[in-house]
């Protein structure tokens, strides 16, 4: 898992699943990951790269923001597909990470 706040966005990634956000962002605001969240599934036979593009709807939430301590927390949902694989829909997703200023 990692984080990286850095010319007006933040990019995190963590198991396949890479997120980024513009700034300005802030808490208790629903984010829309359509367009702005990439996946990789690599089940051992043929890997499916979902580029940014193929993400067609999600949401990002953050839930604590410290500027101080470097930490973001938050949820996020989104779908994506792509021609050659099979719909992703990833559910229930959470983050509580230090990030990188």
């Amino acid at each position: 898992m990692s984080a990286i706040y850095q010319g007006g966005f933040v990019q995190f990634r963590a198991a396949g699943v890479f997120i980024t956000q513009n700034d300005p962002f802030e808490t208790n605001v629903n984010y829309n990951l359509a367009g702005k969240a990439r996946y990789i599934e690599d089940n051992g036979q043929q890997p499916c790269y979902y580029d940014f593009d193929d993400s067609f709807e999600g949401n990002l939430i953050f839930t604590k923001i410290d500027q101080t301590n470097y930490i973001i927390s938050g949820t996020f949902e989104f779908s994506t597909v792509t021609e050659d694989c099979e719909t992703v829909i990833v559910t229930n997703g959470r983050f509580d990470m230090q990030y990188i200023p």
